[in-house]
């Protein structure tokens, strides 16, 4: 059972310590997740996500560039369905942040994410098979303190690299799908990547056969 994107919902904020995810509409299909885009402006400290009356996500492994990059992923499964709302927050107030939530349908159960990986260069290869499905967030900034962010998915045909590029208002990808775009402002100048994140969410196992019964022939006395 392959992985595919199911909904989304972003927002943004200027010297805050929490954002409010508007509502979406998360759909039915089978193996449920979710992952949290935190885009932040100086560091990660303290980040959490929820999604609904889920618990908290957790931080995926991997995905955390603190300091150096200002983003990180969060996820979980969910059983989560219909109309539903998702917050973040975190320690320190943030000069310009992005917070995205997606939701995926076909995803294990088990062990949902893996391979997570941060860079700072507009380039982001994430390791994956065919079936499962990579996703990135990415921020830029220009003129100081300026931001965007962004998240995309990959093909799902495996490890795929998820190049970043465009003008601080349009950040784009063009290797792969965008799913949501926030804008701190509306400068039409070209942006500096500083930040992308990545994981791989991974797909359902395949649902066992169920094994032939054989039968002796009877044989009459």
């Amino acid at each position: 059972m392959a992985t595919v994107f199911d909904a989304q919902s972003s927002t943004n904020g200027t010297n805050v310590t929490s954002l409010s995810i508007p509502a979406f509409t998360v759909g039915s299909g089978a193996n449920r997740a979710v992952v949290a885009y935190y885009l932040g402006w100086n560091d990660t400290i303290g980040v959490a996500a929820s999604l609904g009356a889920d618990p908290g996500m957790s931080v995926i492994s991997g995905t955390d560039g603190g300091g150096t990059t200002a983003i990180v992923l969060l996820g979980r499964i969910t059983t989560l369905t219909g109309s539903q709302t998702a917050s973040m927050s975190w320690t320190n107030s943030q000069i310009n942040v992005v917070g995205g939530v997606m939701t995926f349908t076909g995803a294990n159960q088990t062990t949902p994410f893996n391979n997570g990986t941060f860079g700072s260069a507009v380039s982001l290869s994430v390791t994956s098979t065919s079936g499962d499905l990579t996703t990135t967030g990415c921020a830029a900034s220009a003129s100081g303190n300026v931001q965007t962010g962004a998240g995309d998915t990959g093909p799902g045909t495996g490890t795929i690299i998820h190049t970043w590029t465009g003008a601080i208002d349009n950040l784009t990808t063009n290797r792969t799908r965008q799913f949501f775009r926030e804008n701190g402002s509306n400068t039409s100048t070209s942006q500096s990547i500083y930040g992308i994140s990545g994981v791989n969410v991974v797909q359902a196992a395949a649902a066992a056969g169920v094994p032939s019964l054989l039968m002796a022939p009877v044989i009459a006395a």
